[in-house]
């Protein structure tokens, strides 16, 4: 009589086989590590566990992108609320003016710009005054007075376009940066000067490129 083959829970229960798996904090995916003895394992095993690739935050692979752009963007913030909690507020912050308001390609947006904006919107330092709609708020700084708009736009489904546009802009030159970009394909801002997160908080606190 021949016995029922092993399933993933009974792999999962068995120390033995337990110590060369690893597991996805993100999607749940399970795997085995890529140099686990495939000789001393069971196909049953391998079939079950294939190799899942891991980075040392115990993502797997097909979950990094996505995690690393989360990571990113929460960085992102942390950059305007440091700047907030020691200035009081952002708008005399030329950086922040010039990176909120900037036009957006016909066919990309600024990641870095969408969040800023929609981040703006949750700073105590800024009253809402009037809200015609989830696309588009007038706002106050309670610090200055300083008043600005925010709009937003969906370009396409889904995807959208988030500015802060002050009453009286100080900008003098446009420096023609983005950072971390989504666009359709064919429209990639390739006329643009991209920066990595790392020199775009170098120009967010310093203004140099």
């Amino acid at each position: 009589m021949s016995s029922k083959p092993k399933s993933h829970e009974d792999f999962l229960a068995e120390q033995l086989y337990r110590c060369w798996i690893v597991h996805c904090d993100i999607c749940g995916r399970y795997g085995r590590f890529g140099d686990s003895p495939i000789h001393e394992l069971p196909p049953k095993f391998q079939e079950l566990f294939p190799v899942l690739t891991m980075s040392p935050d115990g993502v797997c692979q097909v979950c990094l992108p996505q995690y690393n752009f989360q990571k990113e963007m929460e960085a992102v913030r942390a950059v305007l609320h440091d700047y907030v909690q020691k200035h009081g507020c952002p708008c005399n912050w030329a950086q922040f003016e010039y990176w909120v308001s900037k036009e957006q390609g016909p066919g990309w947006h600024d990641e870095y710009q969408n969040i800023l904006a929609d981040e703006s919107l949750h700073l105590s330092c800024f009253q809402q005054d009037i809200v015609t709609d989830r696309f588009d708020t007038f706002l106050t700084c309670r610090n200055c007075g300083r008043r600005w708009q925010y709009v937003s736009e969906e370009w396409r489904m889904l995807a959208y376009k988030n500015r802060l546009i002050p009453d009286h802009s100080r900008i003098t030159s446009n420096p023609g940066l983005i950072g971390g970009w989504f666009a359709t394909a064919g429209f990639e801002p390739a006329s643009k000067r991209v920066l990595s997160f790392e020199n775009w908080k170098i120009y967010m606190f310093t203004g140099e490129v």
